[in-house]
């Protein structure tokens, strides 16, 4: 497992990042398609808690940044797979509010 998916391991279970370096970390995960990525947003897409950011640098300001990663996350198991991951996908869909993450949910679906 690279600095990448401890990172975004590590926001995931209580340890404080800069939203800058999460997001960073969240684009090197999806950008390969390997055992230890698919599992880890496979996590993140389930994640029901709060993130443990560090607020001083920022964070996104569209959406909460719980359900900015948990799009990515589905957005990159729906390119990579989306039959085998449609259970999560539509888990996601199903859960979020009818806004963005929704939407991003969906549309993984297609």
């Amino acid at each position: 497992m690279g600095l990448a998916h401890r990172r975004i391991r590590h926001v995931l279970t209580g340890t404080p990042h800069h939203w800058h370096h999460v997001l960073g970390a969240m684009q090197v995960v999806t950008a390969r398609h390997t055992a230890g990525s698919v599992a880890l947003l496979r996590e993140v897409a389930q994640f029901a808690g709060r993130l443990a950011l560090d607020e001083s640098h920022g964070l996104p300001h569209a959406m909460p940044p719980e359900d900015l990663l948990r799009g990515l996350a589905v957005q990159a198991l729906g390119r990579w797979d989306r039959s085998r991951h449609r259970d999560v996908i539509a888990r996601v869909a199903s859960r979020a509010d009818d806004g963005p993450l929704a939407a991003m949910a969906r549309a993984a679906l297609r």
